[in-house]
């Protein structure tokens, strides 16, 4: 028992390495909030910004 759990966390350690980006190690972050506030706040710059030439402002689906 006292050799497994630090085998086990080598393991666990080397799977969130394996892949950083995965969902499940990144479900405490609100990334969906954060990029639709900064789309946001994009937007309400392009609209506040003076346009020359293109004024068609296309939100994504």
């Amino acid at each position: 028992m006292l050799a497994a759990y630090p085998l086990l966390a080598l393991d666990k350690i080397g799977d969130d390495i394996q892949d950083p980006f995965s969902p499940r190690n990144l479900d405490f972050l609100p990334l969906d909030a954060i990029a639709r506030s900064i789309q946001d706040d994009l937007m309400d710059l392009a609209r506040r910004v003076p346009g020359q030439g293109r004024t068609e402002i296309r939100r994504p689906a």
